[in-house]
């Protein structure tokens, strides 16, 4: 996705007690995250808001633990439109969300 200006990737982590900036911040040096990647986190409250009312992904605390989330990956078009979901812990998924991209570029 180099080669388009349009597309930008954020991560937003549920979990600002341990993904605090600076970590945020180590985390996209280690990965060589360029400026079109944003590493997000915030208000707990708010951040789940956004993930669970915004996105429509589940987010579970069980009694006691550490937050349960998934990996899930969002395409989301130039008018802030959800396209589709994808599992960022599957191959083929990773492979077609490129793939949908540039489908999404080409509209």
């Amino acid at each position: 996705m180099a080669a388009a200006p349009d597309v930008q990737m954020v991560s937003i982590s549920i979990d600002p007690k341990h993904d605090t900036p600076e970590v945020l911040r180590r985390y996209a040096e280690i990965y060589e995250a360029k400026e079109r990647w944003h590493f997000l986190t915030g208000d707990p409250v708010k951040v789940l808001d956004i993930v669970s009312q915004g996105f429509l992904i589940s987010v579970v605390r069980p009694e006691g633990q550490e937050i349960i989330h998934g990996t899930h990956i969002a395409l989301v078009d130039r008018q802030g439109w959800i396209r589709k979901f994808y599992n960022g812990e599957k191959a083929e998924d990773l492979k077609t969300v490129v793939e949908d991209v540039k489908l999404l570029l080409n509209e």
